[in-house]
Parts: C-alpha cells; sequence; structure tokens
C-alpha cells in the first residue's frame, strides 16, 4: 500500500500524473532513485518523493520489445461523464476509462489527430502528483509537427487556449486556462510525442549527475521564459527532460487567435510568434 496520500491543489485539464513504462524496471528504479532520490512503494510500482507519490513506473514483460521505454503524462478529468457527453470532435479514444492500481484512478488513453498519445486521469485516492517541489513533474510539452489540428483538438477538451510567453529568445507556445499554464508546443518535424520536465534546483549540478549515472544528453541547455532546460535519455532509453524553473513566466500581450481559425498559420497562437 502507498502510504501519505496527498491532496495537491489542482484543477480539470492541469497534468497531473507520469507513467514510466520500460522492461527495464530495476535498472529504471536505481537509476531515479540514485538521480532524485525516489523510492519504490506498492511493488515497485509507484515512485514516491519524501512520502508524496510523483509517479508510476509499468513494466512490461510481453512483447516489450515492441514498446520502448517512455514516459506517459496524464490530464486531471474530475469526472469521465463529461467526456462521454461531450466527446472530442477530434481524436481517438484507445481505450478506458479502466482501474489503475488500487482505487487510486480511472484512466483512459487517448491519441490526439496528430497522433501523440496521452491519459486522462479521473482521481480515487490519488489525485496526483505534488507540484512545486524539486524531483517532481514540474512542467510538459507536446512535441508535434500538425499545431493547427491539435491546437483546435485540445482547446476543446480542456477548454483551453493558445498563448505565447515572451522571451528572450522569442515568443514560446503554450496552452493556458486563466491563471495557470498547461503545457507548452514544440513544433517540429518528428513523430508526435509529450515529453515530461522533472523540477531541480540547479540544472548543471543535475545534469552533471545524470550523465555520471549513464543518462545521455541530448540537448544543450535551453534558457526558456519558463526556466532553463535540458533533454536527456535514462539508461533505459526514456527520454525526459530537466528544468530549473523560472517563477515568473510573462504571457505574450499579443491578441491570441480564435483556435478554430482555419487560415491560421500558427495554429491559433498569437500572430507575433515565430519558431
Amino acid at each position: 500500500m502507498i502510504s501519505g496520500l496527498p491532496e495537491p491543489k489542482s484543477a480539470a485539464a492541469l497534468p497531473c500524473w507520469v507513467d514510466l513504462t520500460t522492461s527495464q524496471g530495476n535498472r529504471a528504479r536505481d537509476f531515479y532513485q540514485r538521480l532524485f532520490g525516489w523510492t519504490f512503494e506498492a511493488n515497485g510500482t509507484i515512485g514516491m518523493v519524501d512520502g508524496s507519490p510523483v509517479c508510476g513506473l509499468l513494466e512490461l514483460e510481453d512483447k516489450a520489445e515492441l514498446v520502448p521505454s517512455h514516459w506517459f503524462p496524464y490530464f486531471l478529468m474530475e469526472s469521465f461523464e463529461r467526456l462521454a457527453d461531450t466527446p472530442p470532435a477530434e481524436g481517438e479514444l484507445l481505450w478506458g476509462p479502466e482501474a489503475y492500481g488500487d482505487a487510486l484512478a480511472s484512466v483512459a488513453t487517448v491519441v490526439d489527430p496528430g497522433g501523440a498519445g496521452f491519459g486522462l486521469w479521473e482521481p480515487g485516492r490519488l489525485r496526483g502528483f505534488m507540484t512545486g517541489q524539486t524531483s517532481c513533474p514540474a512542467w510538459f510539452e507536446l512535441v508535434t509537427p500538425s499545431s493547427a489540428q491539435v491546437a483546435r483538438f485540445y482547446c476543446g477538451l480542456f477548454d483551453c487556449i493558445p498563448d505565447t510567453i515572451a522571451g528572450t529568445r522569442g515568443p514560446y507556445r503554450v496552452f493556458t486556462r486563466p491563471g495557470v499554464m498547461l503545457a507548452g508546443v514544440v513544433v517540429a518535424d518528428v513523430k508526435p510525442y509529450w515529453r515530461v520536465y522533472f523540477e531541480v534546483e540547479n540544472l548543471s549540478e543535475s545534469v552533471e549527475q545524470a550523465e555520471r549515472l549513464d543518462a545521455t544528453r541530448l540537448a544543450e541547455t535551453l534558457d526558456l521564459p519558463i526556466g532553463r532546460t535540458t533533454l536527456l535519455r535514462d539508461p533505459v532509453g526514456a527520454l525526459f527532460g530537466l528544468i530549473e524553473p523560472t517563477r515568473e513566466p510573462r504571457i505574450s500581450s499579443a491578441p491570441s487567435a480564435s483556435a478554430n481559425a482555419t487560415d491560421d498559420d500558427n495554429a491559433g497562437f498569437p500572430v507575433t510568434l515565430s519558431l
């Protein structure tokens, strides 16, 4: 059983949980325990930091070679009844809802119109991970070449709007709701996916520690409006990010175009955006 299930403040559509799927569970647990100080409970399936749940670990046995190790995000949905009443016009519900763990939540897996998979999380005993704490998930990015189509999809599903944050290297695309940022958007000509960033106090020191533990650095440090970030691949092959957050990112004052616009090259993001 999991000890000390907290009730973090959250709201519908916020990222609330992550899973690491891998066929090398012991190696993954050892790496993240030494990098972040995580411990694992519930037969090694729930990662904990300072007594609070931080992630799930799903260990594959059958057909492991067909599923590479990866991190998978979930977004909070207070009730799946809403999804049944107003299903998204685009995208695909692959499976669910079904039980997660020992009555921790009900979950469903969705694929957006561009092909990126993510989960929906209706809380049971567990509402999600703690926020604003080092070694916990702190930021999420959608990487996709299909910016216009997916912007309409997520804005409809999560009742959010596309916007940009002003930064020294130019505007940075985000999905927002009043007073909160849900996630970033990176447009790239790659297979679509979601990536997870974990908060650290000192990015340079954490990268050095990760490399000593056999992680591979995939990108140089990038100074974004939300913080200093980089990307790595852990020893079992899963891509993840580290972020040393900036506490007061600035939302662009440029007016947002409608997410349903059909002639907007920036997919509904403010037209001042250039990436």
